[in-house]
């Protein structure tokens, strides 16, 4: 039987890994043909070399029963030969130092394949936050799932740099409108001060009173569920909107009869008839500022609507309609008859 050269150890190599050129596969095909032991060893070799890498970190190896095992197969690869043929060439121990060899290639690539695995795992994602310090946001903020969050006020948002595959989940402090990336399977939920949100996806706005812990949350398309503390727990769809007020554990739903609780986004405020107590009280909260006025003057009612003003274009209009004037004093405007 002939000895394995170097050569052939190395079109095996190439073989097996799948860099050989057509020539050197035409060379080792003639070099197995021309002997069965020679395909014996490609056998051994290819076994080796296919061990499945997935397998390895669940596999307790006994090192030095392994090496007997394979030098026991090489043992019975020259009886075999002595027997089939006249001439023998034993297989020396060069060829067992080949064996070691390949099989420490195949270790290398196990362990090169677990290191990738745990390379490739996707890492728990960071906890980012964000401060908002201006009255309103005209920029969504957009959230990896393209979730978008206006804020209006001062407020901040806890979230993660990327969403897991089966949780959204965030934290919010204050004011804000999100418009909510439907994942029916994935609900988005947000973490209020003694509540929360949970929704699949939606637009909705919410309102946090940080001083009492009462929240307000005004549903514009979709359906939401608000989950209290303290058990509770309601569903609304859209033009419905929810007060919610911890002290009393008050949970109240009501139809939405105005949208002027937008306005600090839309830019739009509409009056039907509404009496100038509640015209004061929208504007306050759509332009993030303090009005004073007395109560004859509150029972008067408006019938209008504004786009995109400024609140002094508002004021003046109004000074016009109701005889009234309207001062700023210091940082609080003053109506007065």
């Amino acid at each position: 039987m002939e000895n394995i050269t170097e050569k052939y150890k190395l079109l095996i190599t190439r073989v097996l890994a799948g860099e050989a050129a057509d020539s050197e596969r035409k060379e080792l095909d003639e070099w197995l043909k021309s002997s069965a032991h020679h395909r014996d060893i490609f056998s051994e070799c290819k076994t080796i070399w296919q061990t499945p890498p997935a397998k390895a970190p669940k596999v307790t190896i006994n090192k030095p029963l392994a090496w007997e095992k394979i030098n026991q197969k090489i043992d019975s690869h020259e009886q075999t030969a002595e027997k089939s043929q006249k001439k023998v060439i034993p297989l020396i121990n060069k060829s067992k130092v080949w064996f070691y060899s390949l099989s420490g290639i195949a270790a290398m690539l196990i362990i090169i394949a677990g290191v990738y695995l745990m390379l490739i795992q996707k890492p728990e994602s960071q906890l980012l936050s964000y401060e908002n310090t201006q009255e309103t946001t005209t920029d969504p903020f957009i959230l990896s799932d393209g979730t978008a969050v206006f804020f209006n006020g001062k407020a901040s948002l806890d979230y993660p740099a990327e969403f897991s595959d089966n949780q959204r989940k965030v934290s919010l402090k204050g004011n804000a409108f999100f418009d909510v990336t439907t994942f029916a399977d994935n609900p988005f939920i947000i973490e209020l001060d003694g509540a929360r949100v949970v929704v699949p996806g939606t637009s909705f706005n919410i309102v946090q009173d940080t001083t009492h812990g009462n929240i307000e949350l005004a549903v514009l398309s979709g359906k939401v569920i608000l989950e209290t503390a303290t058990g509770q727990s309601i569903a609304l769809h859209a033009d419905e909107k929810v007060s919610w007020q911890p002290e009393s554990k008050s949970l109240t739903r009501e139809p939405i009869l105005s949208y002027n609780f937008m306005a600090w986004k839309t830019g739009k405020l509409e009056f039907m008839e509404t009496g100038l107590d509640q015209v004061f009280s929208d504007i306050q909260k759509a332009y993030h500022l303090e009005m004073t006025w007395p109560a004859e003057v509150a029972r008067q009612k408006l019938t209008a609507r504004f786009i995109d003003e400024k609140p002094e274009d508002i004021f003046h209009t109004l000074e016009i309609l109701f005889d009234i004037t309207i001062e700023k004093q210091q940082n609080v405007y003053v109506v007065t008859n």
